[in-house]
């Protein structure tokens, strides 16, 4: 199955149907390359450090890195995004 692909100007309710329809979808070019670049720099030091998995259940090769909004600004500034956080509150409504 190939996920829907949105283009950033979608609508929460494209979101929402994409998710419903498939679990997940994908909105392409929703970060500009600024935003990735800040995000991938904030997060690799957190990531770098998090032990994988020591389970099947957590994954052998998973790392679970929390606490990433109240570390890292560019993760806060993701997760307030008007499109993400409209999609995140309708589909956990």
């Amino acid at each position: 199955m190939d996920l829907q692909r949105l283009k950033p100007d979608c609508t929460v309710a494209d979101i929402v149907a994409a998710m419903e329809r498939d679990g997940a979808c994908i909105i392409e070019n929703v970060l500009s390359p600024t935003q990735l670049k800040a995000l991938q720099e904030e997060t690799a030091p957190w990531i770098d450090q998090t032990a994988e998995g020591l389970d099947d259940w957590a994954g052998r090769k998973t790392k679970r890195t929390g606490g990433l909004i109240a570390r890292c600004a560019s993760v806060r500034e993701i997760a307030v995004n008007p499109l993400i956080l409209g999609a995140a509150n309708a589909t956990l409504a």
